[in-house]
């Protein structure tokens, strides 16, 4: 049982012995201290795991469009607002706390690679524990019967999924429910309440 869920054991230990450090004030790279959540605000918008392959999109189309856009909305990216030479475990979790919530990019690369399914057990354990839905999946590539696992079927019924679509009027649809998405409060999901 250990092996097989070896993750939720080291997810749940790091959660219980660094919840103080979670409520400290962190130091910025400037060196500026800041309480993250100063009245009850969370720092980012939203968390975005994806693929080093699908970089190229997520460069050109999700920050010209999201955090680049008439209304700007504040990004977490793993390469760009984690701190070098810090645990990695310990600065993605907490910046997944950090966020309003999650946008995770899916294709079968994101699948296959253990470190953003990682990721992605990580936001889904955040989604269980606060019962709140806070995920959204944007299919960037549709994944084979054969790599799905049951996390992700699980989350394909539970969580908004939007679909990235090949024409530019299916693209002006699908950026205009993102950020709609994006603007929607949190509220309180009783389905996932274990």
């Amino acid at each position: 049982m250990v092996v097989r869920y070896w993750w939720h054991f080291k997810y749940r230990f790091f959660l219980f012995f660094n919840r103080r450090r979670n409520q400290q004030h962190l130091i910025e790279d400037d060196g500026e201290q800041i309480d993250d959540d100063e009245n009850g605000i969370p720092r980012y918008d939203a968390y975005v795991p994806y693929h080093i392959e699908d970089e190229d999109w997520v460069d050109g189309e999700l920050l010209a469009n999201i955090e680049e856009g008439e209304e700007p909305f504040r990004l977490c990216f793993k390469t760009r607002d984690i701190p070098a030479g810090r645990l990695i475990f310990n600065e993605l979790s907490l910046h997944i706390q950090r966020s309003r919530k999650i946008l995770a990019v899916l294709s079968p690369r994101f699948v296959e690679d253990n470190w953003c399914y990682f990721e992605l057990n990580m936001a889904h354990h955040r989604v269980l524990e606060e019962g709140r839905n806070v995920m959204i999946l944007i299919i960037l590539e549709e994944i084979p019967n054969n790599k799905m696992t049951l996390l992700l079927r699980q989350l394909y019924c539970r969580v908004q999924c939007l679909k990235w679509p090949g024409d530019g009027h299916g693209q002006y649809l699908f950026w205009r429910r993102l950020r709609e998405e994006l603007k929607r409060p949190v509220p309180l999901d009783r389905r996932f309440n274990i």
